[in-house]
């Protein structure tokens, strides 16, 4: 009865999906992205490698409760970042979760987050991000990728070298997928279908703005070492004619 009353809800929950049917049809509108970020500080200035974790699903709307907050903010998410094209104006909303915290919600687009000084300027940057749940409604990632890569914020899938570790960031993605009473079977249908969508995922071919980056890194690394050798080949030579005159 248990798993029954599961998949009604599953089903319930994803009855906007048109998915791998009997025609082979992909479709899938509304959609909503939900991602977790781990940030690294790479060498050069104020620039970030994200790590990402994401869950694709269908029309989803954020309600959150007292208990319902005060369990993501205690499980380590301090900011949830709401964000749909059709948001008119940016709202900022402090959710008491006792102690004196507070779980802030951002609710508006991505661009007006992306243009918000407070928190892409802030020293503590690094930790918002690491400690906020994001979630995006009829955004296509590529275009979350490049609009972050814009503010030199460059998003990976992670390590290739460690893909059968579990990863802490895959975790935090489950902690809220699982507060927000996702099932299994969600996951699944993420995994297998739902991410698949060209209109939503990655299309095949296409770099991501992270690997766009490290090639242009790995060029301009390759060139400068070209140089430093040819200069030192030319010092060797003037220093050979010197001893034979």
């Amino acid at each position: 009865m248990d798993l029954q009353r599961a998949t009604a809800i599953s089903s319930l929950k994803n009855n906007n999906m048109k998915l791998f049917n009997n025609n082979r049809i992909y479709s899938l509108d509304p959609w909503t992205i939900f991602s977790v970020f781990s940030t690294t500080e790479t060498l050069t200035s104020k620039k970030f490698n994200v790590t990402t974790s994401l869950f694709f699903t269908g029309l989803f709307k954020l309600n959150l409760h007292d208990e319902l907050s005060r369990r993501l903010y205690y499980n380590g998410i301090f900011c949830i970042f709401d964000l749909d094209e059709n948001s008119l104006q940016p709202l900022t909303t402090k959710i008491d979760v006792g102690d004196g915290k507070n779980l802030i919600v951002y609710q508006g687009t991505l661009n007006s987050l992306l243009e918000n000084d407070q928190i892409f300027k802030c020293d503590d940057f690094a930790n918002v991000l690491n400690k906020s749940a994001f979630i995006f409604h009829n955004y296509r990632w590529t275009e979350i990728c490049t609009k972050f890569s814009d503010k030199d914020i460059f998003i990976c899938g992670g390590s290739s070298t460690r893909r059968h570790i579990l990863a802490p960031i895959h975790l935090k993605l489950m902690t809220v997928l699982t507060n927000f009473d996702f099932t299994y079977q969600d996951v699944v249908s993420s995994f297998n279908d739902i991410s698949k969508l060209k209109q939503i995922s990655l299309p095949k071919g296409n770099l991501n703005p992270t690997k766009t980056y490290k090639l242009k890194q790995s060029k301009n690394s390759f060139n400068s070492l070209f140089l430093f050798l040819f200069h030192l080949f030319l010092i060797q030579i003037k220093l050979c004619l010197l001893y034979l005159i």
